[in-house]
Formats: structure tokens, sequence, C-alpha cells
């Protein structure tokens, strides 16, 4: 199906007069295109309405082109395009379903008969704002009545203006943080019609690009008080206690914003089941649902990690701080005690396929096997299934003021699924362009690329976890395998991957479900039992100065730096579930840990600060096997030069104009020199250069 391309002509704001606006116009219809040179024979177009009675259509050639052009009613619609023996989506339209055993395009006109607004452009001023809104009309005879109109903003009446069927809404004055914008109107005829979406006022606009995610276990984190001895004696399976108050508190300290922090990941918040469960791995049952990926609630939360009430005021304090949140979503699998596996069994894979054994081996089975014996697999082409599941991921996001989702396990449904909910989130909360992310766990090896990039693009996920990446950045600096060449090498094959979807990827060097890096650092692969043999602490020197080179690079590279919880001090850990330890916090750290904390938060405070380091483009300066050298320039000019050295024994040119000072001399934590010996930063390894008295040096 065709989009419809629509092009009018705005009047300059201040301007008393406007040319002729030309009608946008809405239509009940399908129309499908296809290229001529894809074969001889005339394509059939076969529909299915809602009842299931279907119609052939014979497509027409015109131009090189086949076209079909028909009318319909308001409804919902399957169809595709069979030439020959051939079975072909309908590439114009983004949205498809299951049918039987075959993939097809979806059309929804249900509302194709009711007038809309739609948002045209948002023009900003250092005093106010204004938004473009447009008409989308039922008939072509049925306008605007600007008489009918009302808007709001928090449910307080602001001003606006009309023209034709423009309507201007001029926003000032606003606190910085989150708002709702609503407006209400008719058509001449009495046709009603209604938009609200979020959008933000902001000092500088936010760009995911630009930002800093931190990845937070909500049990993991923080209660009513640090986490204390007791906590950490409890085995890791089990719940030790974080709650969303915890997590309220430590926003409360500014500890993010210490740090850098624009963007925060929280794990999922269904409700989970009670009791101790097995393993992926077997043996006892020893495991509690501490993490939240076993949900049997779809919209209700764990009681142990909070409610309704405390989630809400989490994000309403996150905002007034200019803080994004993103909420983990799980909508590939449910746990057996899941009030859709008792109500709608017909909704799950029947065939109990475990992920990973011989009969069910992830290459073959990926998009049907079950996680474990007690982790039903969603069947997609279940009537009802897709669109329930994406109804309750909305809701999150809407019930919440969420202002993204982190989507579990994407590579084991289907490419439609991710497809949909992008389409409901555009059309439900970007209605005034504000910017939510969807961000993708597709895991893969270093080689994964294609599995990555195939649900990115602008009818699917914002962003991914880039994997590649993120093993090349384990070979550099925590396994010492691989060259710095080799790194910048594995860099340019994630851009080239990601070239052409619009995305903003993560840049990680580690979450919670590899082996935490310092612990790689220390003595490489960790597989021992975490239960009867857990990691290493403390870390030795060379560890925690290759852990400071990670988060340098991690820091100062272009992409959204992601910081698992822990990773700001060097937190240790083995295979899960041994990796996500209880956070420990000032109290608790070494004065080892101390100094890598201060060092991250000055990393992490000047990118957020300084935009050459959270924007500019990235320029080579030199690359060889134990150094490089780039800098970030900002479209203004601005520069920021780095450095990094895992070796003493070879150099990089010094290419730095004058009037530039290294950021990481100034003293990061008050050491002695033993202590320095253990690690803490120090010009050898890592430099970043910015000029002599910039506004940022006043940040970090």
């Amino acid at each position: 199906m065709t989009r419809l391309i629509i092009l009018f002509t705005l009047f300059s704001l201040g301007c008393g007069s406007q040319t002729e606006q030309p009608i946008l116009t809405k239509s009940c219809s399908l129309k499908v295109r296809l290229d001529a040179s894809t074969g001889k024979l005339s394509p059939l177009v076969y529909l299915l309405d809602e009842d299931g009675a279907t119609s052939l259509h014979q497509m027409t050639k015109s131009r090189e082109k086949y076209r079909l052009d028909i009318a319909l009613d308001p409804a919902r619609y399957r169809y595709w395009i069979q030439q020959g023996n051939r079975i072909k989506l309908d590439q114009k339209n983004s949205l498809s379903v299951m049918h039987a055993d075959d993939e097809v395009s979806w059309l929804d006109l249900r509302q194709c008969q009711k007038p809309d607004l739609r948002f045209v452009e948002r023009l900003s001023s250092p005093n106010e704002t204004v938004l473009t809104f447009v008409l989308a009309r039922s008939s072509v005879d049925d306008g605007l009545d600007p008489e009918s109109i009302s808007a709001t903003v928090n449910h307080a009446t602001i001003p606006f203006y009309t023209e034709g069927d423009h309507v201007y809404i001029n926003i000032h004055g606003l606190e910085h943080g989150k708002h709702t914008l609503r407006i209400n109107g008719a058509t001449v005829s009495g046709q009603p019609f209604s938009m609200s979406g979020p959008f933000w006022s902001e000092a500088s606009p936010f760009k995911w690009s630009a930002a800093s995610m931190y990845q937070i276990v909500v049990d993991r984190f923080a209660s009513d008080r640090d986490f204390g001895p007791r906590a950490r004696s409890r085995p890791p399976g089990y719940r030790v206690g974080g709650h969303l108050d915890g997590v309220i508190r430590k926003l409360d300290s500014g500890y993010f914003e210490r740090l850098g922090i624009n963007a925060l990941w929280l794990s999922p918040l269904y409700r989970n089941p009670d009791g101790f469960w097995i393993g992926v791995e077997g043996g006892p049952a020893r495991y509690e649902g501490y993490h939240g990926y076993w949900p049997i609630r779809a919209r209700e939360i764990e009681p142990k990690l909070g409610d309704a009430r405390t989630l809400k005021a989490l994000v309403e304090k996150a905002h007034e701080r200019g803080i994004r949140v993103i909420l983990d979503v799980v909508p590939n699998h449910v746990h057996i005690d899941h009030e859709y596996y008792t109500d709608h069994p017909e909704w799950f894979s029947s065939e109990q396929c475990i992920c990973g054994t011989a009969e069910c081996p992830w290459w073959r089975d990926i998009d049907r096997c079950w996680f474990t014996e007690y982790m039903p697999d969603v069947d997609w082409t279940a009537p009802g299934a897709l669109e329930r599941f994406v109804d309750d991921m909305v809701w999150w996001l809407d019930e919440f003021d969420l202002d993204g989702l982190r989507v579990d396990a994407v590579p084991m449904m289907p490419r439609l699924v991710i497809r949909h909910l992008a389409k409901r989130v555009a059309s439900r909360f970007e209605t005034i362009d504000a910017g939510y992310y969807l961000l993708g766990e597709t895991f893969t090896g270093p080689d994964g690329y294609d599995n990555i990039r195939y649900p990115l693009g602008p009818n699917g996920l914002d962003g991914q976890f880039d994997f590649p990446l993120m093993w090349a950045i384990r070979g550099t600096f925590a396994w010492r395998n691989l060259s710095f060449e080799a790194l910048f090498e594995r860099w340019d094959r994630s851009k080239m991957a990601w070239m052409g979807s619009a995305s903003t990827m993560a840049t990680i060097i580690g979450n919670h479900d590899v082996t935490r890096f310092a612990t790689e650092a220390n003595g490489g692969w960790h597989w021992g039992d975490p239960w009867q043999q857990p990691a290493v602490y403390p870390i030795q020197s060379q560890a925690r100065s290759s852990h400071h080179l990670a988060m340098a690079f991690m820091l100062t590279m272009p992409g959204l730096p992601l910081i698992y919880y822990g990773d700001e001090y060097g937190e240790v850990g083995g295979s899960d579930p041994d990796n996500r330890r209880p956070m420990r916090f000032a109290g608790e750290l070494s004065t080892a840990e101390h100094g890598t904390l201060h060092l991250v938060r000055r990393m992490a405070k000047l990118r957020r600060c300084h935009q050459a380091l959270n924007s500019g483009r990235l320029e080579r300066i030199h690359v060889g096997r134990d150094t490089a050298s780039y800098k970030r320039v900002s479209d203004a000019g601005d520069q920021v030069f780095v450095r990094l050295t895992r070796s003493r024994f070879e150099s990089a040119p010094n290419t730095l104009p004058q009037g530039y000072i290294n950021v990481m001399e100034q003293p990061v934590a008050d050491v002695s020199r033993q202590q320095e010996d253990e690690g803490i930063a120090s010009p050898k390894n890592i430099e970043i250069w910015i000029k002599d008295r910039h506004p940022c040096m006043d940040e970090i």
C-alpha cells in the first residue's frame, strides 16, 4: 500500500497572509504497486476481510508498474500478492500478520471515515514554541470548524489560532520536563476529533544518540538503605530486596546526574511467581523471580518491587531532572502461572520444545522453543495473540508515562511483532515528535551483524545492543587478544552494518547476561559454578586499568553508552547469577573502586556536557596495535581529542593544537602511590583533551 505524502505550504510565523493550502483527505482504499520487472505473469491480489470472505483482484500494468486501486469498507484486512506460484508481501506496507503458515500484509481501515489531526512541525525560539497541526478530512467538503477548537497542556488552557485546516499552538513559559498536549475540535458538519500526545520542554533538544543510559536490575540496586553484608550473604539466585523506592532514593540523591546519566533502563516489573524454580542449567530449584523475566500478570507490578503509585512517582521525578525512563518488556514468553496461559492456551506453542536441546536446536527452532519447561513460547500465528501482547506493551508506556521500551528476546519472535509495536508507539506517542526509543535485545556472538540489523529501521526498532562491538571491546581490553586496529575494524563493520537504518545503537562492555567485564579482565573467561566458585574480589591492577580503558572507549565513541549497574566502580561477577550481585555504594567501596567511580563520573559528565563528545563526528588520528588517538568534532567546529594506550612501549603522534588541556590529569581521588599502582587512571593510559577554560570544566 502506498504511503500518503502530504505536501502543503506553511505561512511564515508572524505574517498575516497565507497562500491557499491543499486539502488533506483520508481514503478508505487499498493501493498496491509492484514493479513490472518482477515477472511477466500479471499479479493477483488476494483480499480477506475480518469475516474470512476472500476476493480476488487483477492488477493492471501501467508505466512499468502493476497497479491496483480499490475502495473498501472501514475494517481490517489481510492481503497478499500472488504472481505465479509466488506469494509476496506488499513492500510499501510495513505491517503484516500470519495467515496459516504464510506471512501476509495487513491493513487497518477502521478509522478511515473519521477525521483526525496530524502533527506537521515544531518551530522553537528562545522564548516560545509553535506546534503546527493539520486536519485530515474524512470527506473533501468537510473542513475544520475554528470555533470548535480547544487546546490544553497538562489540563491548562493555552493559546492557539487557526488558518484553514491548520491549527497553530503557541507554547511558552513551561517548566522543563515532559508535558501532555490535548486538542479537541470538530469539522463543519460536526464530526468530532481529538489529539493528545506527550512532548518535552528543554533547554536544548534531547537526542538518544547523545544520551548516556544506566541499566538497573531493580531487586539488586537499592532498597530503603544501601545493601550490607546480610544481603550479600544470600544465595545468588535469591531475592535481595531492592525496590522502586530504592531507585527513587538514589534519584533524589543526585546519584545518576553525578554520573552523567540522562536515561534509565529498568528491569521488568511484571508480577513473577513465588517460590523457587530450576534454572536453564538444570539442577535443584534455586532461583526466585527477582529479575522479572517470568511474568504471571500482563499488567501488574510485582509487589516486592513496588506498586503503580511508586513507579509513577519515579518516572515523574526522573522527568523533572530531564532523565528518560525505559522499561524492559517480555513479549516472547510467559510463565506457566500466567493468566494468559490459563485463559488462552491456544496463544502458545503447544509442543514443549526446550531451547538448545538436541531435539530443539536454537538454529532451527528459535521462533517456537521454550526457554524452560515452565516458560511457554507465544504462538504469533494464533488469532488474538499479536494484538493482545502489543496492547500490553503500549499499556505500560501509556499508564506510567515511560519514554521507551527495551524489548527482550527479539530474534525469538517474527519481525512483524516489532513492526506492529513500532507502528502503535508512533501513532500513539509520536504525535508531537516526543522521541520514544525502542531498544531491542538480539544476543549474538562477534559476527551477528545480520541478525541484529534485521529488525532495525524506520518501521522497526530504534536501536539494538551492539554485541559484536562488545566482544571486540572485551577482546581488546579484557583479554588483549585483539589490537586497537582490530577494534576499529570491528567498529567500521558495525557502522556499515547499521548504515541506512537510522538507528541509535547501544554500546556496552557488558550486561546482566554475560560475565562482568572486570572479572574477564582479571583472568579471562569465568565459566566456574557461580554458586560454588564466585568471581574473585578484589581485581588486580592491570584488570582495573583495562576496565578504565574500556569505559573510556565506550564513553568517548559515537553511539549510546550503557553503563550496567556497578560497572562505574568495577563490580566483579562470574556467569549468571553471580554477575547480578547487590549494588555497592560509597560506604562499601575500596579506595581503588572510589578512584574508578570518580574517573567514570568525570568522563561521563564530560560526555553529557560537551557537544563534540556526545554528538560530534569521529575522526581518527592514529590507530596502532596498542594505542589509538582520535577526535570528536562538533558541527560548530569544537573538538575533543582522545588518546588511549594499553602499553607504555608504543607512542602516538602528538597532533594537539595549542590551548588544550588533558582533563584526566586532574586528581580523581586522594590516593597514595601504592593505590595508583592498583590501577587508578593516570595520563599514561587515558587522555581526553578539551579547550582550556571550556565551560564543561565546571561540570566535571
